[in-house]
């Protein structure tokens, strides 16, 4: 697939001295990451806008970003176009002063910063940060769960208070019922073996309530003391099925 670096250039030339401005952007080193890609329209295969990696030391290197960007002058527009593939960007014919730079690849990847171009500083470096388009993804991931912290406060208030489990249970039900009911709770399964980091995250927000709530019912050493006493139950039920 080919990319153009389109560059409109509105206002007109004078006799002021030429500068050149040289910007690169790039997802911060500290991010996620994100690869974003798009449809081909020649080949209608999928490519990459943004495509970045983790390098051995844990930062986050951008592989590929087309950014759109605008060069701002006093409100006016200056020029407009898009990266180059490795975030890359030249313009040309600018007089010294003052400049807005606007990246806008997304309502949760943009900036928005200034520069002083003169005879010194004729490039700039502008790094995305990813953070609101990962807490846009994890929520709406989040969201497919009907368990949270609010729900877990309503439950209880509604006296049903459960402990959200998940994996092989070793006990059944009603075994295990009749140890935790002394402690005020049931164990309430919602997945198998199996479960994603999203479903993870909002078990352990819903419990993190309950156990807050028993905490302050059962004292200190309570869940020590369930741990005992369940162990206990099924050391007894495995002597009896052996007999």
């Amino acid at each position: 697939m080919k990319y153009i670096l389109t560059i409109l250039l509105l206002t007109p030339l004078t006799s002021w001295t030429q500068t050149v401005l040289i910007g690169k952007v790039s997802i911060c080193k500290e991010c996620k990451g994100v690869g974003m890609t798009t449809k081909d329209k020649e080949t209608g295969k999928d490519s990459y806008t943004i495509k970045t990696s983790k390098t051995k030391k844990g930062e986050l290197r951008t592989e590929i970003i087309y950014a759109p960007y605008k060069v701002i002058q006093d409100s006016q527009i200056i020029a407009t176009g898009t990266t180059s593939s490795d975030g890359e960007f030249r313009i040309e014919n600018l007089r010294k002063g003052t400049y807005e730079i606007q990246i806008d690849i997304n309502r949760f990847l943009r900036a928005d910063t200034l520069i002083e171009l003169n005879e010194k500083r004729t490039r700039i470096e502008i790094e995305l940060d990813d953070k609101h388009l990962w807490r846009y993804l994890d929520s709406t991931q989040l969201a497919k769960f009907p368990y949270n912290k609010e729900i877990a406060e309503r439950d209880i208030q509604n006296g049903e208070v459960k402990i959200l489990s998940a994996g092989l249970q070793l006990l059944s039900d009603n075994d295990l019922d009749s140890v935790t009911i002394k402690y005020g709770f049931k164990y309430f399964p919602v997945a198998g073996c199996i479960v994603d980091s999203y479903q993870d995250k909002a078990m352990e927000d819903y419990n993190s309530v309950v156990y807050e709530y028993l905490d302050k019912l059962n004292g200190q050493h309570w869940r020590e003391n369930l741990k005992a006493d369940i162990k206990t139950l099924y050391l007894s039920l495995g002597k009896k099925n052996e007999r």
